[in-house]
C-alpha cells in the first residue's frame, strides 16, 4: 500500500467514513476514492494495533492523495445542495442565472466518448438537464479533465472553496453555504467556455454569408413571417 491515507470515501453515491467498517472487509468494501473516483479499500485496526489508524487506501501503484482534507470540503459541499433545491451560476448558453434541482447524485466516474473514464464531484438533476460541480479545494480541474467534459458534452461548473482549506468548517459555515450557493465569482465554468458559444454564432454567420442568394431570400421570409407570429401572440396578451 502507498502511504497516502484518508478517513472519506464514495460508497453507493454517497460519503461514507471509515469507521463504518470493521477489520477485514479490506477490498470487500465496495468503496471509491473521491478524488480520482478509483476502488479503495478499508484499512482497520486489530484489537493488538492500538496506534494503527482505520483509513482507506488506493493500490500500490496509484498516486492520488485520496483528498487528505479535501473531502471534509466536498462531503459539506453535496451536504449544503442536498438541502437546496436551486444554485446561483454564471449565466451560460441553455443556462439561466439560477438553475433549479430535483436531486444530486455522486457517480464512481463516467465514460466520455474518447472511452476515457473520470468523476464529477457531484452531479445536479434537473427534469431535463445535468450540471457538474467541481469542489476546488487545492487543485483546480485539469486541462485533461475539462477535455472530458467537453467530449461528453456534460455542463460543468468549479467552485472554489480553497479559501477554506485548513480552516474550521463548522466556523465559517455561513460563509461556505454563501460561496456555494449564492456568490457568482466562486464560479467559472469549464464546459461549455464563452468562446465556444461565440464560436457557434460565428459559424451560424459564416454559414448565412455563404449562402445562394434566394436560400436567404427563403431564411429572411420564414424569419419575419416568425417576427410577425410572435407579435402576434404577445399583442393578444394585452388585449
Amino acid at each position: 500500500m502507498n502511504e497516502n491515507k484518508f478517513e472519506w470515501a464514495i460508497k453507493n453515491n454517497q460519503y461514507i467514513h471509515i469507521d463504518n467498517f470493521k477489520s477485514g472487509d479490506g477490498a470487500n468494501c465496495d468503496c471509491f476514492c473521491p478524488v480520482c473516483g478509483n476502488s479503495v479499500e478499508s484499512n482497520i485496526r486489530s484489537s493488538e494495533e492500538s496506534t494503527f489508524t482505520n483509513r482507506f487506501s488506493h493500490s500500490s501503484k496509484s498516486k492520488c492523495t485520496g483528498g487528505q482534507g479535501e473531502s471534509e470540503l466536498h462531503k459539506k459541499a453535496k451536504e449544503i445542495l442536498e438541502k437546496q433545491v436551486s444554485i446561483s451560476i454564471p449565466k451560460r448558453q441553455d443556462f439561466d442565472s439560477t438553475f433549479t434541482y430535483n436531486c444530486i447524485s455522486l457517480e464512481p466516474s463516467i465514460q466520455s466518448s474518447s472511452k476515457k473514464q473520470f468523476r464529477p464531484d457531484i452531479i445536479l438533476h434537473s427534469d431535463n438537464k445535468k450540471l457538474a460541480i467541481e469542489v476546488f479545494v487545492t487543485h483546480r480541474v485539469s486541462d485533461e479533465k475539462a477535455k472530458l467534459y467537453k467530449n461528453s458534452e456534460l455542463p460543468c461548473i468549479e467552485i472554489d472553496l480553497s479559501d477554506y482549506h485548513h480552516k474550521s468548517i463548522e466556523n465559517n459555515l455561513d460563509d461556505i453555504r454563501y460561496t456555494i450557493l449564492d456568490q457568482l465569482d466562486s464560479k467559472i465554468w469549464i464546459w461549455p467556455l464563452e468562446s465556444q458559444e461565440k464560436d457557434i454564432f460565428a459559424a451560424i454567420e459564416e454559414l448565412f454569408l455563404d449562402l445562394k442568394p434566394w436560400q436567404k431570400l427563403i431564411i429572411s421570409f420564414m424569419a419575419c413571417l416568425g417576427i410577425c407570429w410572435l407579435y402576434q401572440k404577445v399583442k393578444s396578451r394585452f388585449k
